[in-house]
């Protein structure tokens, strides 16, 4: 075979370029799974259970300053921070703290497609 000949084998595999799940596909998706979508749900609502806490154990907050904190980019906008937070200021025990990074790594792992 001469210099400038590859062989088929030679070639770089193609690469898959990954997008971002659309909306469609990921309802499309929690359709097929509905375990996954309940459980989702349910995260949903522990995740706001412990918001609701969380603003409890506060100072009374203005609804600006509660969304700068919890929405967003805020400081306690994610689960996990909101978990490390209500258990630092002792809001939950340490069994309800290690049920909910249970309940998160399960919902993190039911959120990538392969999960589903």
């Amino acid at each position: 075979m001469a210099e400038n000949e590859r062989d088929e084998t030679d070639e770089e595999p193609k690469k898959v370029e990954e997008r971002p799940i659309t909306s469609a596909e990921y309802i499309n998706l929690l359709s097929q799974h509905a375990e996954a979508g309940n459980a989702l749900v349910a995260a949903g609502l522990v995740e706001d259970g412990l918001e609701k806490l969380l603003l409890h154990a506060v100072i009374p907050l203005s609804n600006t300053l509660a969304a700068k904190i919890f929405d967003g980019l805020g400081p306690l906008s994610q689960f996990s921070a909101k978990i490390e937070v209500a258990y630092i200021f002792r809001l939950v025990d340490e069994a309800t703290y290690r049920i909910f990074w249970q309940s998160k790594k399960f919902v993190t792992d039911l959120r990538t497609p392969a999960g589903l």
